[in-house]
Protein backbone atom coordinates (compact mmCIF):
# COMPACT_ATOMS: atom_id res chain seq x y z
CA UNK A 1 0.00 0.00 0.00
CA UNK A 2 1.66 3.31 -1.50
CA UNK A 3 1.95 6.34 1.51
CA UNK A 4 -0.68 8.65 -0.32
CA UNK A 5 -3.44 5.54 -0.66
CA UNK A 6 -2.63 4.62 2.57
CA UNK A 7 -3.07 8.29 3.74
CA UNK A 8 -6.61 8.12 2.25
CA UNK A 9 -7.88 5.00 3.26
CA UNK A 10 -7.30 4.78 7.12
CA UNK A 11 -7.71 8.96 7.36
CA UNK A 12 -11.56 8.09 7.12
CA UNK A 13 -11.26 5.59 9.90
CA UNK A 14 -8.57 7.57 12.47
CA UNK A 15 -10.47 10.91 12.01
CA UNK A 16 -13.02 9.14 14.63
CA UNK A 17 -10.62 8.58 17.09
CA UNK A 18 -9.65 12.49 17.16
CA UNK A 19 -11.44 14.46 19.07
CA UNK A 20 -10.17 17.95 18.62
CA UNK A 21 -11.95 20.28 15.63
CA UNK A 22 -9.39 21.42 13.45
CA UNK A 23 -11.28 23.56 11.13
CA UNK A 24 -10.43 26.69 12.90
CA UNK A 25 -6.94 26.83 12.48
CA UNK A 26 -7.57 25.47 9.07
CA UNK A 27 -9.61 28.78 7.65
CA UNK A 28 -7.04 30.73 9.78
CA UNK A 29 -4.41 29.26 7.48
CA UNK A 30 -5.95 30.00 4.49
CA UNK A 31 -7.09 33.75 5.81
CA UNK A 32 -3.77 34.32 5.89
CA UNK A 33 -1.88 32.49 3.19
CA UNK A 34 -1.79 34.73 0.84
CA UNK A 35 0.13 37.26 2.80
CA UNK A 36 2.08 35.14 4.39
CA UNK A 37 2.99 33.88 0.46
CA UNK A 38 5.15 36.83 0.37
CA UNK A 39 7.55 36.24 3.27
CA UNK A 40 7.60 32.54 2.53
CA UNK A 41 7.14 29.65 -0.31
CA UNK A 42 4.60 27.14 -1.28
CA UNK A 43 5.74 23.58 -1.20
CA UNK A 44 3.63 20.19 -2.10
CA UNK A 45 3.29 18.05 0.96
CA UNK A 46 3.98 14.29 0.01
CA UNK A 47 2.31 12.43 3.21
CA UNK A 48 -0.94 15.16 3.22
CA UNK A 49 -0.62 15.54 -1.23
CA UNK A 50 -1.88 19.51 0.04
CA UNK A 51 0.11 22.61 -0.15
CA UNK A 52 2.73 24.04 2.97
CA UNK A 53 4.23 27.04 3.64
CA UNK A 54 8.01 26.19 3.74
CA UNK A 55 10.66 29.22 5.23
CA UNK A 56 13.67 27.17 3.24
CA UNK A 57 14.30 25.42 -0.17
CA UNK A 58 15.23 21.82 0.33
CA UNK A 59 18.82 22.76 -0.76
CA UNK A 60 18.81 25.17 2.64
CA UNK A 61 17.28 22.51 4.93
CA UNK A 62 20.10 19.68 3.61
CA UNK A 63 22.93 23.23 4.65
CA UNK A 64 20.87 23.79 7.64
CA UNK A 65 20.86 20.00 8.87
CA UNK A 66 24.45 19.72 8.27
CA UNK A 67 25.20 22.90 10.41
CA UNK A 68 23.49 21.75 13.01
CA UNK A 69 25.26 18.17 12.83
CA UNK A 70 28.63 19.86 12.53
CA UNK A 71 27.84 21.87 15.82
CA UNK A 72 26.93 18.05 17.46
CA UNK A 73 30.13 17.47 16.18
CA UNK A 74 32.05 20.13 17.59
CA UNK A 75 30.67 19.36 21.01
CA UNK A 76 31.43 15.95 21.35
CA UNK A 77 28.04 15.00 21.61
CA UNK A 78 27.50 11.97 18.56
CA UNK A 79 28.46 8.32 19.99
CA UNK A 80 31.38 6.84 18.92
CA UNK A 81 30.82 3.88 16.79
CA UNK A 82 29.52 0.69 17.61
CA UNK A 83 27.38 -2.30 17.07
CA UNK A 84 24.34 -0.71 18.09
CA UNK A 85 24.90 2.54 15.74
CA UNK A 86 25.60 0.77 12.63
CA UNK A 87 22.46 -1.10 13.14
CA UNK A 88 20.84 1.89 13.58
CA UNK A 89 22.33 3.20 9.82
CA UNK A 90 21.57 0.08 8.10
CA UNK A 91 17.51 0.28 9.86
CA UNK A 92 17.43 3.92 8.82
CA UNK A 93 19.08 3.49 5.25
CA UNK A 94 16.30 0.62 4.39
CA UNK A 95 13.65 2.90 5.77
CA UNK A 96 14.70 6.21 3.90
CA UNK A 97 15.01 4.33 0.72
CA UNK A 98 10.93 3.95 1.20
CA UNK A 99 10.63 7.19 2.14
CA UNK A 100 8.13 9.46 0.25
CA UNK A 101 8.85 13.30 -1.38
CA UNK A 102 12.41 14.64 -2.40
CA UNK A 103 15.57 12.09 -2.19
CA UNK A 104 17.44 13.82 0.65
CA UNK A 105 20.80 12.93 1.21
CA UNK A 106 19.88 11.02 4.82
CA UNK A 107 22.00 10.40 7.43
CA UNK A 108 21.75 8.60 11.01
CA UNK A 109 23.85 9.20 14.83
CA UNK A 110 23.22 8.15 17.98
CA UNK A 111 23.50 11.29 20.41
CA UNK A 112 25.70 10.15 23.68
CA UNK A 113 22.82 11.22 25.81
CA UNK A 114 21.26 9.39 28.60
CA UNK A 115 17.77 10.84 28.37
CA UNK A 116 15.43 9.43 26.04
CA UNK A 117 15.40 11.17 22.62
CA UNK A 118 14.73 11.39 18.57
CA UNK A 119 14.22 14.24 16.49
CA UNK A 120 14.92 15.00 12.65
CA UNK A 121 16.77 17.91 11.23
CA UNK A 122 15.74 19.68 8.18
CA UNK A 123 17.51 18.03 4.85
CA UNK A 124 17.50 14.49 6.36
CA UNK A 125 20.19 14.28 9.30
CA UNK A 126 18.02 11.94 12.11
CA UNK A 127 19.28 10.89 15.51
CA UNK A 128 18.18 8.73 18.35
CA UNK A 129 20.10 9.16 21.89
CA UNK A 130 21.46 6.39 23.36
CA UNK A 131 19.03 6.66 26.72
CA UNK A 132 16.69 5.75 23.72
CA UNK A 133 18.17 2.77 22.44
CA UNK A 134 18.19 1.23 26.02
CA UNK A 135 14.26 1.33 26.16
CA UNK A 136 13.66 -0.46 22.89
CA UNK A 137 13.70 -4.72 22.81
CA UNK A 138 13.77 -5.00 19.23
CA UNK A 139 14.55 -3.50 15.92
CA UNK A 140 10.66 -3.10 14.86
CA UNK A 141 10.44 -0.51 18.09
CA UNK A 142 13.36 1.27 16.60
CA UNK A 143 12.39 1.30 13.09
CA UNK A 144 9.14 3.04 13.92
CA UNK A 145 10.72 5.68 15.82
CA UNK A 146 13.05 6.46 12.94
CA UNK A 147 10.13 6.00 10.53
CA UNK A 148 8.57 8.78 12.75
CA UNK A 149 11.37 10.85 12.31
CA UNK A 150 11.57 10.27 8.83
CA UNK A 151 8.28 11.70 8.22
CA UNK A 152 9.21 14.88 9.67
CA UNK A 153 11.87 15.61 7.24
CA UNK A 154 9.95 13.95 4.24
CA UNK A 155 7.26 16.24 5.09
CA UNK A 156 9.36 19.27 5.74
CA UNK A 157 8.10 19.99 9.05
CA UNK A 158 11.04 22.23 10.28
CA UNK A 159 11.04 24.35 7.71
CA UNK A 160 7.16 24.74 8.00
CA UNK A 161 7.86 25.75 11.58
CA UNK A 162 9.97 27.85 10.78
CA UNK A 163 7.65 30.31 8.80
CA UNK A 164 5.82 31.09 12.09
CA UNK A 165 9.60 33.01 12.77
CA UNK A 166 8.90 34.96 9.83
CA UNK A 167 8.43 39.12 11.46
CA UNK A 168 5.15 39.55 12.79
CA UNK A 169 3.94 42.42 10.98
CA UNK A 170 1.89 40.79 8.78
CA UNK A 171 0.36 38.01 11.45
CA UNK A 172 -0.05 40.96 14.05
CA UNK A 173 -2.35 42.85 12.07
CA UNK A 174 -4.80 39.72 12.24
CA UNK A 175 -4.68 39.51 15.32
CA UNK A 176 -7.74 40.30 16.60
CA UNK A 177 -9.36 37.91 14.45
CA UNK A 178 -7.24 35.09 15.14
CA UNK A 179 -7.63 34.78 18.48
CA UNK A 180 -11.40 35.30 18.43
CA UNK A 181 -11.09 32.19 15.66
CA UNK A 182 -9.08 29.66 17.78
CA UNK A 183 -10.23 30.84 21.37
CA UNK A 184 -13.47 33.03 21.83
CA UNK A 185 -12.54 32.93 25.58
CA UNK A 186 -8.95 34.71 24.67
CA UNK A 187 -10.81 36.97 21.86
CA UNK A 188 -10.58 40.00 24.22
CA UNK A 189 -6.78 39.36 24.99
CA UNK A 190 -4.36 41.24 22.67
CA UNK A 191 -1.02 39.80 24.55
CA UNK A 192 -1.58 36.34 23.09
CA UNK A 193 1.27 35.20 20.48
CA UNK A 194 -0.71 34.88 17.07
CA UNK A 195 2.09 32.24 15.97
CA UNK A 196 1.45 30.26 19.13
CA UNK A 197 -1.97 29.97 18.96
CA UNK A 198 -1.19 28.77 14.83
CA UNK A 199 1.02 26.17 16.43
CA UNK A 200 -1.30 24.67 18.81
CA UNK A 201 -3.36 22.86 16.95
CA UNK A 202 -1.07 22.19 14.06
CA UNK A 203 1.53 20.99 15.83
CA UNK A 204 -0.61 17.95 16.77
CA UNK A 205 -1.35 17.54 13.11
CA UNK A 206 2.37 17.07 12.76
CA UNK A 207 2.63 14.21 14.55
CA UNK A 208 -0.02 12.60 13.04
CA UNK A 209 1.56 13.13 9.80
CA UNK A 210 5.04 11.65 11.18
CA UNK A 211 2.76 8.87 12.66
CA UNK A 212 1.67 7.94 9.73
CA UNK A 213 4.43 7.85 7.90
CA UNK A 214 6.20 6.15 10.44
CA UNK A 215 3.83 2.99 10.80
CA UNK A 216 3.97 2.92 7.17
CA UNK A 217 7.86 2.84 6.43
CA UNK A 218 8.27 0.32 9.02
CA UNK A 219 5.32 -1.91 7.65
CA UNK A 220 6.77 -1.77 4.27
CA UNK A 221 10.04 -2.71 5.54
CA UNK A 222 8.55 -5.76 6.90
CA UNK A 223 8.94 -4.54 10.62
CA UNK A 224 5.81 -4.35 12.90
CA UNK A 225 4.39 -1.01 12.38
CA UNK A 226 2.57 -1.45 15.73
CA UNK A 227 6.02 -1.67 17.48
CA UNK A 228 6.16 2.40 17.55
CA UNK A 229 3.31 2.45 20.03
CA UNK A 230 4.37 0.27 22.34
CA UNK A 231 7.46 1.91 22.54
CA UNK A 232 5.98 5.19 23.22
CA UNK A 233 4.00 3.37 25.75
CA UNK A 234 7.05 1.76 27.76
CA UNK A 235 9.05 5.36 27.37
CA UNK A 236 6.12 6.65 29.12
CA UNK A 237 6.09 4.28 31.60
CA UNK A 238 9.43 4.22 32.68
CA UNK A 239 10.30 8.29 32.88
CA UNK A 240 7.74 8.72 36.33
CA UNK A 241 9.90 5.87 37.38
CA UNK A 242 13.44 7.49 36.80
CA UNK A 243 13.00 11.07 36.93
CA UNK A 244 16.36 11.27 35.87
CA UNK A 245 15.25 10.02 32.56
CA UNK A 246 12.06 12.55 31.86
CA UNK A 247 13.07 13.84 28.43
CA UNK A 248 11.79 15.73 25.74
CA UNK A 249 10.75 13.42 23.64
CA UNK A 250 7.53 12.49 25.62
CA UNK A 251 7.01 16.37 25.70
CA UNK A 252 7.04 16.36 21.62
CA UNK A 253 6.04 12.98 21.39
CA UNK A 254 2.89 12.32 24.23
CA UNK A 255 1.30 8.88 23.91
CA UNK A 256 -1.86 9.76 24.30
CA UNK A 257 -4.57 7.11 24.73
CA UNK A 258 -6.35 9.01 21.05
CA UNK A 259 -3.06 8.95 19.41
CA UNK A 260 -1.80 5.12 20.42
CA UNK A 261 -5.28 4.09 19.42
CA UNK A 262 -4.79 5.95 16.15
CA UNK A 263 -1.39 4.29 15.69
CA UNK A 264 -2.67 1.12 16.66
CA UNK A 265 -5.88 1.25 14.14
CA UNK A 266 -3.28 2.24 11.31
CA UNK A 267 -0.98 -0.61 11.87
CA UNK A 268 -3.56 -3.54 11.75
CA UNK A 269 -4.31 -2.06 8.18
CA UNK A 270 -1.16 -2.31 6.73
CA UNK A 271 0.60 -5.10 5.21
CA UNK A 272 3.75 -5.95 5.72
CA UNK A 273 6.38 -5.88 2.83
CA UNK A 274 9.57 -7.81 2.41
CA UNK A 275 11.86 -7.68 6.00
CA UNK A 276 14.63 -5.55 5.62
CA UNK A 277 16.76 -6.78 8.35
CA UNK A 278 16.98 -9.97 10.31
CA UNK A 279 19.39 -8.02 12.60
CA UNK A 280 18.78 -9.33 16.56
CA UNK A 281 18.42 -6.24 18.68
CA UNK A 282 19.32 -6.88 22.26
CA UNK A 283 22.91 -8.51 21.54
CA UNK A 284 23.95 -4.84 20.22
CA UNK A 285 22.71 -2.95 23.49
CA UNK A 286 25.55 -5.26 25.34
CA UNK A 287 27.95 -2.77 26.94
CA UNK A 288 26.34 0.82 26.32
CA UNK A 289 26.53 2.82 29.28
CA UNK A 290 23.54 3.49 31.57
CA UNK A 291 22.44 7.06 32.60
CA UNK A 292 25.52 9.69 32.26
CA UNK A 293 28.50 8.69 31.10
CA UNK A 294 31.40 9.15 33.84
CA UNK A 295 34.05 9.47 31.16
CA UNK A 296 32.46 13.03 30.05
CA UNK A 297 32.94 14.09 33.84
CA UNK A 298 31.18 13.43 37.39
CA UNK A 299 31.60 15.28 40.58
CA UNK A 300 33.90 12.98 43.49
CA UNK A 301 34.28 14.48 46.97
CA UNK A 302 33.48 18.29 45.56
CA UNK A 303 35.94 17.72 42.68
CA UNK A 304 35.42 18.25 39.00
CA UNK A 305 37.02 14.51 37.75
CA UNK A 306 37.45 14.28 34.00
CA UNK A 307 38.21 10.33 33.54
CA UNK A 308 39.45 10.34 30.41
CA UNK A 309 42.22 13.06 30.82
CA UNK A 310 42.87 11.47 33.96
CA UNK A 311 42.86 14.89 35.45
CA UNK A 312 41.03 16.67 38.85
CA UNK A 313 40.22 20.27 39.67
CA UNK A 314 38.67 20.84 43.17
CA UNK A 315 35.60 22.76 43.47
CA UNK A 316 35.21 26.35 45.88
CA UNK A 317 33.05 23.76 48.51
CA UNK A 318 30.84 25.83 50.10
CA UNK A 319 29.19 26.56 46.42
CA UNK A 320 26.76 24.52 44.72
CA UNK A 321 28.03 22.01 42.57
CA UNK A 322 26.36 20.47 39.22
CA UNK A 323 27.41 18.32 36.67
CA UNK A 324 25.78 18.59 33.39
CA UNK A 325 27.80 15.84 31.11
CA UNK A 326 31.42 17.30 30.04
CA UNK A 327 30.86 20.54 31.90
CA UNK A 328 30.77 21.80 35.66
CA UNK A 329 28.92 24.88 37.25
CA UNK A 330 29.59 25.99 40.27
CA UNK A 331 27.72 29.31 41.91
CA UNK A 332 28.58 31.03 44.68
CA UNK A 333 25.91 31.58 47.74
CA UNK A 334 23.69 33.84 47.39
CA UNK A 335 24.48 33.74 43.14
CA UNK A 336 26.85 35.95 43.43
CA UNK A 337 29.63 34.27 41.29
CA UNK A 338 29.71 31.71 38.75
CA UNK A 339 32.45 29.35 37.40
CA UNK A 340 32.07 26.80 34.32
CA UNK A 341 35.31 24.59 33.69
CA UNK A 342 34.63 22.65 30.34
CA UNK A 343 37.99 20.14 28.34
CA UNK A 344 38.39 22.00 25.27
CA UNK A 345 40.85 21.39 22.37
CA UNK A 346 43.87 23.40 21.40
CA UNK A 347 42.46 25.08 18.41
CA UNK A 348 38.92 25.86 20.33
CA UNK A 349 41.10 27.56 23.23
CA UNK A 350 43.05 29.34 20.48
CA UNK A 351 39.91 30.64 19.05
CA UNK A 352 38.35 31.38 22.31
CA UNK A 353 41.66 33.48 23.04
CA UNK A 354 40.96 35.15 19.73
CA UNK A 355 37.48 36.03 19.98
CA UNK A 356 38.23 37.14 23.78
CA UNK A 357 40.49 39.61 22.44
CA UNK A 358 37.56 41.26 20.58
CA UNK A 359 35.55 42.27 23.15
CA UNK A 360 34.62 45.37 24.77
CA UNK A 361 36.71 45.63 28.30
CA UNK A 362 39.16 43.01 27.02
CA UNK A 363 42.29 43.57 29.84
CA UNK A 364 44.57 40.99 28.20
CA UNK A 365 46.02 37.18 28.02
CA UNK A 366 48.92 36.73 30.58
CA UNK A 367 50.93 33.71 31.75
CA UNK A 368 49.93 32.77 35.74
CA UNK A 369 51.89 30.52 38.10
CA UNK A 370 50.79 27.06 37.29
CA UNK A 371 51.30 23.33 38.83
CA UNK A 372 54.10 21.40 37.79
CA UNK A 373 53.47 20.41 34.08
CA UNK A 374 50.91 22.67 33.47
CA UNK A 375 51.23 26.53 31.54
CA UNK A 376 47.89 28.39 32.51
CA UNK A 377 47.12 31.67 30.37
CA UNK A 378 44.46 34.03 31.77
CA UNK A 379 42.55 36.74 30.42
CA UNK A 380 40.13 39.53 31.33
CA UNK A 381 36.89 41.17 30.37
CA UNK A 382 35.60 43.75 32.84
CA UNK A 383 32.14 44.85 31.43
CA UNK A 384 30.52 48.22 32.33
CA UNK A 385 31.65 50.43 35.66
CA UNK A 386 32.43 49.15 39.23
CA UNK A 387 28.64 48.40 39.82
CA UNK A 388 28.89 45.73 36.69
CA UNK A 389 30.76 42.41 36.36
CA UNK A 390 34.33 41.15 35.61
CA UNK A 391 34.82 37.85 33.65
CA UNK A 392 37.70 35.92 34.12
CA UNK A 393 38.93 32.91 31.42
CA UNK A 394 41.75 30.45 32.40
CA UNK A 395 43.21 28.04 29.66
CA UNK A 396 44.91 24.96 31.56
CA UNK A 397 47.27 22.93 29.17
CA UNK A 398 49.45 20.21 29.83
CA UNK A 399 50.46 18.28 26.98
CA UNK A 400 47.10 17.33 24.87
CA UNK A 401 45.03 18.24 27.33
CA UNK A 402 43.05 21.36 27.74
CA UNK A 403 40.95 22.93 30.23
CA UNK A 404 38.58 26.16 30.01
CA UNK A 405 37.65 27.43 33.16
CA UNK A 406 35.21 30.73 33.19
CA UNK A 407 34.61 33.15 36.19
CA UNK A 408 31.65 35.73 36.19
CA UNK A 409 31.49 37.80 39.53
CA UNK A 410 30.34 41.60 40.25
CA UNK A 411 33.38 43.86 39.55
CA UNK A 412 33.01 45.52 42.89
CA UNK A 413 34.36 42.15 44.34
CA UNK A 414 36.78 41.02 41.59
CA UNK A 415 39.59 41.37 44.33
CA UNK A 416 38.14 39.20 47.00
CA UNK A 417 36.87 36.78 44.50
CA UNK A 418 40.36 36.38 42.18
CA UNK A 419 41.50 34.15 44.96
CA UNK A 420 38.46 31.48 44.59
CA UNK A 421 40.00 31.13 40.94
CA UNK A 422 43.53 31.16 42.24
CA UNK A 423 42.60 27.97 44.34
CA UNK A 424 41.11 26.45 41.75
CA UNK A 425 43.82 26.81 39.26
CA UNK A 426 46.09 25.40 42.05
CA UNK A 427 44.36 22.39 42.56
CA UNK A 428 44.77 20.92 39.04
CA UNK A 429 46.27 17.30 39.59
CA UNK A 430 46.58 14.21 37.56
CA UNK A 431 43.92 11.24 39.23
CA UNK A 432 46.05 8.06 40.59
CA UNK A 433 46.31 5.05 39.37
CA UNK A 434 44.20 4.01 42.55
CA UNK A 435 41.68 6.70 42.01
CA UNK A 436 41.03 5.73 38.32
CA UNK A 437 40.26 1.87 39.66
CA UNK A 438 38.07 3.12 41.74
CA UNK A 439 35.51 5.26 39.14
CA UNK A 440 32.92 2.89 38.68
CA UNK A 441 29.99 2.90 35.25
CA UNK A 442 26.80 1.48 34.73
CA UNK A 443 26.74 -0.54 31.55
CA UNK A 444 23.25 -2.99 30.26
CA UNK A 445 24.26 -5.85 29.99
CA UNK A 446 22.48 -9.37 28.92
CA UNK A 447 21.55 -12.19 31.56
CA UNK A 448 20.07 -15.57 30.42
CA UNK A 449 17.06 -16.30 33.32
CA UNK A 450 17.06 -19.71 35.14
CA UNK A 451 13.55 -21.77 34.42
CA UNK A 452 10.55 -19.97 36.98
CA UNK A 453 13.14 -17.59 38.14
CA UNK A 454 11.63 -14.31 39.26
CA UNK A 455 12.42 -10.50 38.31
CA UNK A 456 13.19 -10.14 41.93
CA UNK A 457 15.48 -13.35 41.87
CA UNK A 458 17.21 -12.45 38.95
CA UNK A 459 18.09 -8.83 39.96
CA UNK A 460 19.61 -10.75 43.05
CA UNK A 461 21.43 -13.25 40.94
CA UNK A 462 23.29 -10.64 38.96
CA UNK A 463 23.57 -7.87 40.62
CA UNK A 464 21.36 -5.26 38.91
CA UNK A 465 21.30 -1.77 39.60
CA UNK A 466 17.94 -2.05 38.26
CA UNK A 467 15.12 -2.97 40.68
CA UNK A 468 12.47 -6.02 39.47
CA UNK A 469 10.07 -3.25 39.06
CA UNK A 470 12.56 -1.37 36.82
CA UNK A 471 13.64 -4.87 34.92
CA UNK A 472 10.19 -5.30 33.94
CA UNK A 473 9.83 -1.70 32.28
CA UNK A 474 12.89 -2.15 30.57
CA UNK A 475 12.24 -5.67 29.33
CA UNK A 476 8.10 -5.02 28.78
CA UNK A 477 7.51 -7.90 31.14
CA UNK A 478 5.56 -8.50 33.70
CA UNK A 479 6.80 -8.21 37.38
CA UNK A 480 5.47 -11.16 38.56
CA UNK A 481 5.62 -13.33 35.91
CA UNK A 482 7.82 -16.39 36.25
CA UNK A 483 10.57 -16.41 33.23
CA UNK A 484 11.49 -18.98 30.66
CA UNK A 485 14.46 -20.84 30.88
CA UNK A 486 17.15 -18.93 28.77
CA UNK A 487 15.49 -15.47 28.23
CA UNK A 488 17.42 -12.93 27.87
CA UNK A 489 16.65 -9.74 29.73
CA UNK A 490 18.53 -6.25 29.88
CA UNK A 491 20.27 -5.26 32.86
CA UNK A 492 21.90 -2.34 34.76
CA UNK A 493 24.84 -3.49 36.18
CA UNK A 494 27.64 -1.44 37.98
CA UNK A 495 31.13 -1.98 36.79
CA UNK A 496 34.76 -0.42 36.57
CA UNK A 497 35.00 2.41 34.76
CA UNK A 498 38.85 1.33 33.74
CA UNK A 499 38.59 -2.24 33.77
Amino acid sequence: MTLALAHRSLGAQANQFIMRQRIHAHLLLIATALELAAAAGCAWNPVTRRPQLVALTERQEVAYGRQALADLERGESLAAESPALELVRRTGAGLADLAPGSRYPYAFFVLDDPKPNAFGLPGGVVLVSRGLLLVFNDVDELAGVLGHEIGHVAARHASSRLVWSIPSDILGRLARSAVGVVSRATGDSLGVSVPRLLMAPYERDLEREADLVGVVLAASGGYDPAAFGRALTRLAAIAPSRTDERSAMLASHPPTEERLQVIDLMAAQLERGPRQSTDAWLPVLDGLVVGPDPKNGLLLDGAAVFPSLAVRVALPPEWTHVNSERQFVAVAPGGRAVLQLVATTAREAERAQAALAKEPGFAGLAPLPAPVDWQVTHGVVRHGAADETTSHWYWLARQAIRLELTATWPTNEDEARVADGNRIVASLRALTPAELGDLRVLRLRLESALAGESLTGLAQRTGSAWSAEELALYNGLSVDAPLAAGRMVKVARSEALFP
